[in-house]
């Protein structure tokens, strides 16, 4: 069982029987993770483990926003050394050297 699955039950262990998983906790994952959240259901057996499908589409991120409005993912950033390292020729030095 992942750890976000018992955190949300307050399930002690890694490993759950089945009867167990179908009584008490997949009602509570449900009910805590319905529709409105971002959980996909039905639960899907595959093999020895649960699977669910879960939609991260609906969360929003803090990300840069332009002068345009438009939201900018992992944007380029410029690397302004100051006044005195730009005229310095030891600047690929200083570089490589740990903080």
């Amino acid at each position: 069982m992942p750890k976000w699955v018992r955190r949300l039950t307050n399930w002690n262990g890694r490993q759950a029987p089945l009867a167990v998983w179908t009584e008490k906790i997949a009602p509570l994952v449900e009910a805590t993770t319905g529709p409105s959240k971002n959980t996909r259901r039905p639960f899907r057996d595959a093999g020895h483990s649960i699977v669910a499908h879960v939609s991260i589409a609906d969360l929003t991120m803090r990300v840069p926003v332009d002068s345009h409005g438009v939201a900018l993912w992992k944007p380029v950033e410029r690397d302004v050394l100051q006044a005195d390292c730009a005229r310095c020729e030891l600047v690929p030095v200083c570089r490589q050297l740990p903080r």
